[in-house]
């Protein structure tokens, strides 16, 4: 969860993450005991916190657990993200497909899209 609160900061996204508490939720720190993805919990629990509906809901994921998590809540649009520092470039083009793949979801949905930048964030 930490290097979350970052990461918001740096998309400018933090307008619609008020408070790393109570804005902010992971599988790790948030349940006891934790609950790692593709548990859709967490995005459950984040959709929940808001009174929205998670098919209303916007997920950035760059792992394959992470998009089956959202897709397995049901987010309504799961951007995928092959921008971190931990993508080697000659193997974005592979994570991208993998992404969309939707190996780790219960239906077979993967990301809708994917991103390079957070600056191509369709907000």
């Amino acid at each position: 969860k930490p290097r979350v609160p970052v990461c918001v900061d740096a998309a400018g996204l933090r307008n619609f993450f008020p408070s790393d508490e109570e804005s902010i939720h992971s599988g790790e720190s948030d349940f006891q005991p934790p609950r790692f993805k593709p548990d859709p919990d967490v995005y459950l629990k984040a959709a929940q916190s808001i009174d929205v509906a998670p098919a209303h809901c916007v997920a950035v994921e760059d792992s394959a657990s992470g998009v089956g998590s959202a897709a397995n809540a049901g987010i309504g649009f799961i951007v995928g993200f092959v921008g971190g520092s931990h993508i080697a470039a000659e193997k974005k083009e592979a994570h991208a497909r993998m992404l969309m793949d939707g190996a780790r979801s219960k239906d077979g949905r993967g990301a809708d899209i994917v991103i390079t930048h957070m600056f191509d964030l369709p907000l």
